[in-house]
């Protein structure tokens, strides 16, 4: 009942329930200490850093370390990037359905959203990275928006590569093109097409 009540306070993004959710994410004994880091994560609190980290030290196999990871991530904290990176660099089972699986691919694709939020030459190289391996496609297409919301110039090459590659997924293409158009400013106005 209380993870419960956790989880739902984070969807609510209540203020007032930052003590609270602080509190038991920073108990290692609390039962409940990973539901408060995801209501944490999804409130986006920048009270929340110093617990991310502290999260971190769980060790790089743990769920609680993953959260903390990201969480650091989308806070932008520059500190996270090497962390980030080594999250990415675990491959997934390509079709997996468990539960395992589809919580690291989740895991996955807010690592890639959180280095799209932090401007550091790492975040870039760790994007494109993801782009030279042949991986899960959802995955390399939040990279090649990642790169456009970064605004990496030294990305072009591979983006452009990637946007005029036949055999690449039509949906990876798609938003190679649409991170170069945000990136070079040829991206049309919001809500319309050119």
């Amino acid at each position: 009942c209380r993870p419960l009540a956790l989880h739902s306070l984070g969807r609510l993004r209540d203020v007032e329930a930052d003590d609270l959710l602080l509190a038991a994410a920073r108990d290692p004994q609390d039962p409940a200490r990973d539901t408060a880091l995801r209501a944490l994560l999804f409130m986006g609190s920048p009270r929340a850093a110093p617990v991310f980290r502290e999260a971190i030290r769980t060790g790089p196999a743990s769920p609680v370390a993953a959260v903390g990871v990201v969480g650091s991530g989308l806070l932008s904290d520059r500190k996270a990037v090497p962390q980030l990176a080594q999250l990415l660099a675990e491959p997934l089972a390509a079709a997996g359905t468990d539960p395992i699986t589809s919580f690291h691919r989740g895991v996955q694709t807010l690592a890639v959203r959180a280095l799209a939020q932090i401007d550091d030459p790492g975040s870039a190289r760790c994007l494109e990275r993801i782009l030279s391996e042949k991986r899960d496609d959802d995955l390399r297409r939040e990279a090649c928006l990642a790169l456009g919301r970064l605004h990496s110039v030294e990305s072009i090459a591979v983006l452009d590569t990637l946007s005029r590659d036949p055999k690449e997924r039509l949906r990876v293409r798609k938003a190679a093109v649409a991170a170069l158009r945000r990136i070079t400013g040829s991206e049309p106005p919001e809500g319309r097409e050119k």
